[in-house]
């Protein structure tokens, strides 16, 4: 039997509630999830590369005005 302060991870779902996945999965998030993963599995490019071109992406797409 746990201790009494002890909490177990059911019990702590039950409080912080279901993960809201599909307010933070949008469209725009999958095509750039899905762009880096063809970056870095098909076309062999670095970690740092990969990494460096999302967050040039997202710059570029925020200064735009297509993202929020």
């Amino acid at each position: 039997m746990p201790a009494t302060t002890f909490t177990t991870s059911q019990q702590f779902s039950r409080l912080i509630g279901p993960p809201a996945v599909a307010a933070a999965m949008n469209l725009r998030t999958r095509v750039r999830s899905i762009a880096a993963a063809i970056a870095a599995f098909n076309f062999n490019t670095g970690m740092i590369q990969t990494l460096a071109a999302c967050c040039a992406a997202g710059v570029v797409l925020y200064l735009v005005g297509a993202l929020t």
